[in-house]
């Protein structure tokens, strides 16, 4: 099992998505995507992989000196962490809170 990504190298988003639930009553939940800069080879599986175009490649450089990709769309992410799976780095985490 991996644990998240190291914060000193890694981006952090997070974002409230408000949800209904089937009682009408307003759910909050809180997703953080962290993308490890020092793992990321820039290969963008994550990005074409994710159904909700949450992902999109950022000007910001890792360590290997690949453009690493950035959450853009935060609130559109439904956490089914297609992202964390295609990695074949582990360099992206998907948690909620």
């Amino acid at each position: 099992m991996m644990g998240p990504a190291s914060q000193g190298s890694a981006l952090r988003t997070r974002s409230v998505i408000r949800i209904q639930d089937h009682d009408l009553r307003e759910v909050f939940a809180v997703v953080t995507i962290t993308v490890d800069k020092e793992m990321c080879k820039g290969c963008n599986l994550c990005i074409v992989s994710c159904p909700k175009a949450v992902l999109a490649v950022s000007q910001e450089r890792g360590k290997a000196g690949f453009l690493v990709p950035e959450a853009t769309n935060p609130k559109a992410c439904t956490k089914c962490k297609n992202c964390e799976v295609i990695c074949p780095d582990f360099a992206i985490v998907v948690e909620e809170g």
